[in-house]
């Protein structure tokens, strides 16, 4: 618990409160996660999105500060919204101003796409119509086809307050025979304790923004530890 193996470091927006606790309860034994956060409205609209430029270098180096391994910036739409490319610009100013190694959501969210194979994928999300789109236009830039996507048009509160039982609905809704797998996109959207049992009914790979970070974090730590309960995606 006091990180042993490894400190993980996340970069979260402020009002993200998921994340947090998923990380918490799916890191094996010797890694611990360190937190700070980014200054963000909730329900900004998509144009401030793809026009702010905040500052990462700060909040990055506070974790630098706590001799993190590894930094996250832990949001899925942060990551995205400029589109392609944009993580790779945000991985870039993490490590010049601190070098360590960094991450992102998106980033990890498409490394799983292509250790798992897949090509279609349904998106199950909380968001409203327009940050779904830049998801779809992030995901099928990288060769990733969209067969089903659907939001549930949740703003601030609504998303933290949503049970995990939301999510393993509307990912049942979102299904469909065509796509391969199912991806819940979202770092403040509940997944990790549903994400088994879906796979099980499903018979297809779940995994969320939460998940898909997780593992790509351990794996650039070269942690391979076995983690059982939230999806098969940590067997790779």
């Amino acid at each position: 618990m006091y990180g042993t193996k490894a400190r993980i470091g996340l970069m979260i927006p402020s009002p993200n409160t998921i994340v947090e606790p998923e990380f918490n309860a799916m890191k094996p034994e010797g890694i611990s996660i360190h937190i700070t956060r980014l200054f963000w409205v909730a329900g900004a609209p998509v144009a401030e999105l793809k026009s702010r430029d905040e500052d990462i270098e700060g909040p990055a180096s506070l974790l630098a500060a706590a001799w993190v391994n590894i930094i996250v910036y832990g949001c899925t739409i942060g990551s995205l919204a400029k589109g392609i490319g944009w993580d790779q610009e945000i991985m870039s100013r993490i490590e010049r101003a601190t070098g360590i190694l960094p991450t992102t959501i998106s980033t990890s969210v498409i490394k799983a796409f292509k250790k798992l194979g897949v090509k279609k994928v349904a998106v199950a999300s909380p968001y409203r119509v327009e940050l779904n789109q830049l998801v779809k236009e992030f995901l099928e830039a990288h060769g990733i086809k969209v067969v089903t996507m659907k939001g549930l048009n949740m703003h601030g509160k609504d998303t933290l307050r949503a049970p995990a039982e939301t999510t393993y609905n509307l990912v049942h809704e979102v299904d469909s025979q065509e796509a391969e797998a199912i991806f819940i996109s979202c770092a403040n959207f509940k997944s990790i304790t549903v994400i088994d049992k879906l796979e099980k009914e499903l018979q297809k790979y779940v995994f969320s923004s939460n998940t898909a970070t997780m593992w790509d974090a351990l794996r650039m730590l070269n942690i391979d530890d076995q983690i059982k309960g939230y999806g098969r995606l940590f067997e790779h």
